[in-house]
């Protein structure tokens, strides 16, 4: 509830204090005389790390590790809850290429792990899996030998058991372009083969559809990552790597508002310095 963007509203509309009251009750945390919303979240974050490795704290600290390990803040993007045909991404990640990974906290079942790996390997040059140590067994016995697999330790650090087998050669052109809006591949259409189908509306997406499938995968997979990066332009990721570690996640989590403008990091920050009691 703390670390769903929907909280960052209540701060801003000065009504979150009674829930913060509330959790303080439920959970023994009660928040200190003229404790800033930031220091009460990063106290109850500890506190989830340690005991409730929920959905967010592998998110949290998956995007820790990525911003500060894997890839480079200032020019790569993250991207949460990527929707691909009937599944979501966790997390994407698009610089010069693009990357996928799929969360199983402990709390999570495995049931669908087979179909999200074969969608996401027909449209990310990189896949992998971060999953708790009780799915690590199950896991690596079962999954694509083409995904990686990562894993949160005991301490709370993602490490990596298993590397990725680079995957653009078989990605799928047609999955691809179902991953695109009508303003984002009619452009890329018109650029790729000189023109836009002359048909009639009801047509339209079908026929791009059938152009889009005729290209190389490498060609196919290039233009996802230029309709990306052009859909989340306004989304500048190292204003997230500045950001304090425990609610990196929340502030991603916003990245809707953040591309169509509505949110900066200095307006987040002014939100985390108000008073929580």
């Amino acid at each position: 509830m703390l670390f769903r963007p929907s909280f960052l509203a209540r701060v801003e509309s000065g009504t979150h204090i009674p829930l913060i009251a509330q959790i303080g009750r439920a959970t023994g945390l009660v928040a200190h005389a003229q404790e800033s919303v930031l220091s009460y979240l990063s106290r109850v974050y500890g506190e989830m790390r340690e005991a409730y490795r929920c959905e967010y704290v592998y998110k949290n600290e998956l995007l820790n590790y990525l911003v500060t390990s894997r890839h480079t803040p200032g020019s790569s993007l993250v991207i949460p809850e990527l929707r691909l045909s009937k599944v979501r991404v966790d997390l994407a990640v698009v610089n010069g290429t693009t990357c996928a990974y799929e969360i199983k906290t402990a709390f999570d079942s495995l049931g669908r792990l087979e179909v999200q790996i074969d969608t996401y390997l027909k449209v990310f040059d990189r896949v992998y899996v971060v999953c708790d140590a009780k799915h690590l067994a199950a896991v690596q016995a079962t999954l694509d030998a083409r995904a990686g697999i990562l894993t949160l330790d005991t301490p709370g650090e993602i490490v990596t058991v298993r590397e990725h087998l680079d995957n653009v050669p078989n990605v799928s052109a047609e999955n691809i372009f179902s991953c695109m809006r009508k303003p984002e591949f009619l452009p890329e259409i018109e650029r790729l083969f000189g023109g836009i189908p002359q048909v009639p509306n009801t047509l339209l997406y079908r026929e791009c559809r059938s152009l889009f499938a005729t290209l190389a995968p490498e060609i196919a997979h290039a233009s996802l990552i230029r309709v990306l990066k052009l859909r989340y332009r306004n989304v500048v990721q190292r204003d997230c790597s500045a950001l304090p570690s425990a609610v990196r996640g929340i502030f991603l989590n916003l990245i809707t508002e953040q591309a169509r403008g509505r949110l900066t990091r200095a307006r987040f920050e002014t939100a985390l310095e108000s008073r929580c009691a």
